[in-house]
């Protein structure tokens, strides 16, 4: 009888905590749910771009639910595949993000030093957005509703976006690389950089931030 009094005792435990979950879910869900007669969040500032523009949050969805990726839960959307070669690891995100772990390669397999069989240029690609101008290119919707993803080689870009914008966003290291090709860069001062260990940076916008202060700068500002 005692063991049936505590078997009692777990059960309502696990019931009270499971329905304390279902409401905190429920609850969330509320919130931030946004259908098609409840439009208003589109509006907000955060879902425009800097020309007034608006962003639709669902453009390339794979889901029947707008809902289903709020609080970042999981979103089926569609994006390449990345073209990986034989020497690459590539660790994969489910929303277009990738870690690329190989040798210097700014284009195709072909590409870079990599490409060109060079020792001496192990390579780190850290990118965001795939063929972030069209990431569901070269992909189709199959018969049976599920989508068959087209393939992507890296696209660093060019300054002149007539041509080419690139990939979304990007932190490029690499042990040997001609980096100002890669990135379309302008000669400057210091000259073209050929042959070089090199880190490349390209985004819409990038911020580098600093907690700390120089004393010397500090000490200006108070005078």
């Amino acid at each position: 009888m005692g063991s049936y009094s505590r078997y009692e005792s777990e059960k309502a435990a696990k019931d009270r905590t499971s329905t304390a979950s279902q409401n905190i879910t429920d609850a969330l869900k509320m919130d931030t749910e946004i259908g098609v007669e409840n439009t208003s969040a589109l509006n907000d500032s955060e879902n425009t771009d800097r020309s007034g523009n608006t962003i639709s949050p669902f453009e390339d969805t794979l889901e029947e639910d707008n809902t289903s990726g709020y609080s970042n839960n999981k979103l089926k959307e569609k994006f390449p595949d990345y073209n990986k070669s034989l020497s690459e690891k590539v660790i994969k995100g489910d929303n277009n993000a990738y870690i690329i772990l190989g040798r210097d390669r700014p284009n195709k397999a072909s590409s870079g030093y990599g490409g060109k069989g060079h020792t001496r240029s192990g390579a780190i690609d850290l990118v965001v957005g795939l063929q972030g101008w069209a990431p569901a290119e070269g992909g189709e919707v199959r018969t049976n509703g599920k989508f068959k993803p087209g393939r992507a080689d890296k696209n660093f870009g060019s300054f002149n976006h007539d041509i080419s914008a690139g990939d979304a966003a990007r932190i490029y290291m690499s042990q040997r690389a001609d980096i100002d090709d890669y990135f379309d860069l302008c000669d400057g001062n210091v000259g073209r950089s050929y042959s070089d260990s090199a880190i490349g940076m390209k985004a819409d916008e990038i911020r580098i931030l600093a907690r700390k202060t120089h004393p010397a700068e500090t000490h200006s500002m108070e005078k």
